[in-house]
């Protein structure tokens, strides 16, 4: 027995309904560069790097994890955490800043790395309640705490 009927594609399953949503969008407005999450269509903007658009693409992942997903008890990433730190992620990339990874932390956190030549790096903690924490990083060794608002600039700077 068929679940949805949409434009004549029959849909059974999760998976299919994610499909076929897919091609309708791409269809109706002629964009190729989005990803569906849910019921959510997300455009991943053309200007954007190819990093970036790895690090956004992991990041939106995150949102299948569930509590408990490292099997030590590390609660699933909160969608607010995950939201800040995709904008911060365009943002960061129209600045040329050197995105280099992206994890979920045990706290519903998630972090966003980044590293220039030499011994350089940043990482940004997006936090659950929607607060962040910026460290920077030259010779392994922290050389500022702090939070975006307050040193967005110290990051910039870092890497120019």
């Amino acid at each position: 027995m068929t679940a949805l009927s949409l434009r004549g594609f029959d849909i059974h399953s999760q998976r299919e309904t994610s499909i076929v949503l897919s091609t309708y969008y791409k269809q109706l407005t002629g964009i190729s560069d989005y990803f569906i999450s849910g019921s959510t269509v997300f455009e991943l903007p053309n200007i954007i790097s190819e990093d970036a658009k790895e690090i956004w693409n992991k990041l939106i992942r995150f949102k299948k994890l569930q509590n408990n997903w490292d099997s030590y008890g590390a609660l699933a990433p909160s969608i607010v955490a995950i939201e800040a730190a995709v904008d911060f992620i365009k943002e960061a990339d129209s600045m040329n800043l050197p995105i280099y990874f992206t994890a979920p932390g045990r706290n519903g956190d998630v972090m966003v790395e980044f590293k220039g030549r030499g011994t350089k790096a940043a990482e940004i903690y997006f936090n659950p309640d929607g607060s962040n924490e910026l460290l920077l990083f030259e010779n392994d060794e922290c050389k500022l705490e702090s939070t975006l608002e307050k040193d967005k600039k110290a990051l910039i700077s870092i890497f120019k």
